[in-house]
């Protein structure tokens, strides 16, 4: 079956001289790493950061020897157990958002990872409350100095190489106002683990010049799917830096779906049934039931790669599993997965979702200092003029899923019998099938085999919508 998905989002930094105050957001109890001491307020001077020793315990991966606010070591790969925490907080601030996103009865899709690399390299040149804030959000349990570097691994790992029988890709590029003075440390934090080049534009006197080139490289990196993510008259003369992040993905099936299979039948939706192009197959899948929920995972050609489909039990189970998904219930149901014959039918479906604003979602799941104008301390991004400071002042993102039949087919890759030993004995009748009917509202992720990282997380209310 051939597969395609790509995301993108990005985050606007502006620049401006600080109102009136306004009153400070209640903190959630910390739940994240120790916090990050404080700095001074940003009407006042700060004064030059000093280096600070490597934080102690046993997150630290030896090949990370130094550490400063503002100039991270340089690349070096961390350690399999490192990468896979970096990863767990990634999955676990995943079911976050997805609750946080998952309104009414919509069909959903959104990228955790596109997510995830563009609020790390806000994490970068983020210092006090604010970066307390950022690491609670996003389930951060390693020292900020590793942090960066886990990225980095995690982001080299994705890179499926030229002879990928898929296409994956994850880019990241700053967008800085050319008369702003950025900090070396920043800079070469971002381009050293995220491969984000800093690309000087004129936000001042050439704002929709600015937008439109940072729209098409967007629409570049994501294949045209995102064309005109940054709307009109979103960008202003106080804009300082736009942060950007786009990822690519389409494969095929290991074991595709017969088009002439396909037909039409009933899916039950939330307002009732609708007449669904509804897909048939019979092949070895992986294959686990837990808690209420049937897990499906159908592997990409290369096996990198798969989709896991979420299936209630009952048909209108979808928000009683939508409630345990911050339980573990993926990772359960991932543990408990073994290779079965199952008939499969699901239905085709096409996801073209608006551009969302990420500001308010975030602000509600505890990330408040970072966009607002007087408390935010960004200051690891750049040099400060007299009475201003930098903040977050949107941040805007955007998927596309496509599923479809089309596909290669790759038999030898699934025959399971190698085991088999020649017997007199007559061998035993082979266990039924098991049977996958997503007929009713599901769950699906595309989740990269090799690290464990979820890349997209969606749900299907309504393939016809």
């Amino acid at each position: 079956m051939r597969h395609c998905l790509v995301t993108a989002l990005v985050l606007l930094t502006a620049c401006s001289a600080a109102p009136p105050p306004v009153p400070a957001a209640v903190e959630p109890a910390p739940i994240g790493p120790p916090p990050i001491p404080a700095a001074p307020s940003p009407s006042t001077p700060r004064p030059p950061e000093a280096p600070v020793a490597p934080a102690p315990g046993p997150d630290r991966d030896p090949a990370l020897k130094t550490s400063a606010p503002d100039r991270f070591p340089a690349f070096a790969t961390v350690s399999s157990e490192t990468r896979a925490k970096l990863v767990t907080s990634q999955n676990r601030s995943a079911a976050d958002l997805y609750a946080a996103l998952a309104r009414d009865d919509d069909n959903l899709v959104f990228s955790p990872a596109s997510v995830s690399f563009a609020f790390g390299m806000v994490y970068a040149g983020a210092r006090g409350d604010t970066a307390e804030q950022m690491a609670r959000v996003f389930r951060y349990d390693l020292p900020q100095e590793t942090i960066h570097a886990a990225y980095g691994t995690v982001l080299r790992d994705l890179d499926l190489g030229e002879d990928s029988k898929i296409e994956l890709s994850v880019a990241n590029r700053l967008f800085g106002e050319k008369t702003r003075d950025f900090k070396p440390g920043f800079v070469a934090v971002t381009s050293d683990h995220y491969r984000a080049e800093l690309e000087l534009v004129d936000f001042v006197h050439a704002r929709e010049e600015a937008r439109k080139n940072i729209n098409r490289w967007i629409a570049d990196e994501t294949q045209k799917r995102i064309p005109n993510l940054i709307p009109e008259n979103v960008l202003t003369p106080k804009t300082a830096l736009v942060l950007a992040n786009a990822v690519y993905f389409k494969g095929d099936w290991k074991v595709a779906f017969d088009p002439k299979a396909t037909k039409k039948e009933d899916f039950s939706t939330p307002a009732g049934p609708v007449k669904a192009d509804m897909m048939h197959a019979r092949s070895h899948h992986r294959f686990a039931e837990h808690d209420g929920a049937l897990m499906l995972e159908m592997a990409y050609e290369g096996d990198a790669l798969a989709m896991q489909l979420v299936l209630p039990v009952d048909d209108d189970g979808l928000p009683a599993l939508e409630k345990k998904l911050d339980t573990g219930l993926l990772g359960e149901l991932s543990r408990k997965l073994g290779r079965h014959e199952v008939i499969v039918t699901m239905p085709r479906f096409t996801i073209d979702g608006a551009a969302l604003s990420l500001k308010s979602t975030l602000q509600k799941m505890g990330m408040v200092d970072a966009f607002d104008r007087n408390e935010a301390d960004l200051t690891g991004m750049a040099v400060l003029r007299m009475n201003e400071n930098l903040f977050i002042e949107d941040a805007f993102h955007k998927a596309f899923i496509e599923v479809k039949e089309e596909g290669t087919e790759a038999a030898a890759a699934t025959a399971v019998v190698s085991g088999a030993v020649a017997t007199s004995a007559a061998p035993p009748p082979p266990p039924p099938p098991k049977v996958f009917n997503a007929d009713h509202p599901f769950l699906f992720v595309i989740r990269d085999r090799r690290t464990n990282a979820i890349v997209f997380l969606g749900r299907i209310n309504d393939p016809t919508a």
